[in-house]
């Protein structure tokens, strides 16, 4: 009986030779078909692969013979199909192409309206600066013709009076115009000074006298402590005179002003009532928006441009105040608060 020795790592060695050499031809086929596959030794050695997958294989296959084991890993073929609804891509491009003309005329609207509004407020403060000059002449002519008036002749010293009345009127729309100018340019600034407030609204009540006479609305002024308050003079009368003008113009149906000053804390409170129409509950946000006027039977055909209470409102601030509405239904009652100066 005998026996043969054989070396099982040649052995190995030689099948593994020949299998490369076997399946170099006889995995081509698989190749072009597009699979990806290797086939691995025990021993970790690779042998041959094709487009090897990345991770690990879908298919594992173990390959067993008496002499060794090898393993065959095969990867799917995987590829990416991307699909695109032509309606949808035309109705988003459409979108795109509607969001784009739509900002892009946004913005011409934007960019005229901008300088439209700056032309407007230049022009206004232009106006302005040219009705000055003539309104001052037209006041100094005035006053020359009252002396030369014989004072008996009283009607010509009426109209003349009423003629007074009419320049200080135009006056203080333009200086409500200038002031809203600067306002709007961010340009509006007083100078820190100090004042009497009852003595302002004494100098105001006699020259509004003849036109509340006229409109025949009652004064009541019911003066409190004399007090000093820490803002510029001609801030003050021009809200004063716009809280007066504004009874005048749209309150003279309740035929009454009272006029009260008192002390509240640190301030100085000058409180404006009327017994006019009173303003409806949905306009009180427009009070102090410029040209906001609020209409109503009482005082249609009144005259102004709706600048006098934002006007008011912006100068109150402006110099350290405050101008608040604080009845609205049977009258109207503004009260500008102004604090009391201080004396080191």
């Amino acid at each position: 009986m005998g026996a043969i020795l054989v070396d099982r790592r040649e052995v190995g060695d030689l099948i593994n030779h020949t299998l490369k050499e076997w399946m170099s031809a006889a995995m081509a086929d698989l190749a072009v078909a597009g699979i990806s596959f290797e086939v691995v030794h025990s021993s970790s050695e690779v042998l041959y692969e094709h487009d090897k997958g990345e991770g690990e294989a879908d298919v594992v296959i173990p390959l067993y013979s008496s002499m060794d084991e090898w393993t065959l890993n095969t990867w799917r073929s995987k590829k990416k199909i991307v699909y695109y609804d032509i309606t949808t891509l035309l109705l988003a491009m459409l979108l795109v192409g509607f969001l784009v003309i739509f900002v892009i005329k946004l913005y011409i609207q934007q960019s005229l309206t901008l300088k439209i509004a700056q032309q407007r407020v230049s022009f206004v403060n232009q106006v302005s600066h040219e009705l000055g000059a003539p309104l001052t002449n037209v006041a100094l002519n005035l006053d020359l013709a009252n002396e030369l008036v014989a004072s008996d002749n009283t009607k010509a010293k009426y109209r003349l009076g009423l003629i007074a009345q009419e320049i200080e009127r135009l006056n203080s729309l333009v200086a409500n115009v200038l002031t809203f100018s600067h306002h709007e340019r961010g340009t509006l600034a007083f100078a820190s000074g100090s004042c009497v407030p009852n003595e302002i609204i004494e100098k105001l009540l006699e020259s509004y006298q003849p036109a509340l006479e006229r409109k025949e609305i009652e004064v009541s002024f019911v003066p409190g402590e004399a007090v000093t308050v820490s803002a510029d003079s001609d801030a003050v009368v021009q809200i004063v005179t716009n809280l007066l003008s504004n009874v005048e113009k749209y309150a003279f149906s309740g035929h009454y002003l009272s006029i009260k000053t008192f002390i509240r804390d640190d301030c100085s409170v000058i409180s404006v009532e009327d017994r006019g129409p009173g303003i409806p509950r949905y306009a009180i946000d427009k009070v102090f928006k410029s040209f906001e006027r609020v209409e109503s039977r009482v005082n249609e055909g009144s005259s102004g441009a709706g600048l006098g209470l934002c006007i008011a409102k912006s100068l109150a601030t402006e110099i350290g105040g405050d101008l608040q509405l604080v009845s609205y239904e049977n009258g109207c009652t503004f009260e500008l608060s102004l604090l009391k100066h201080r004396t080191e």
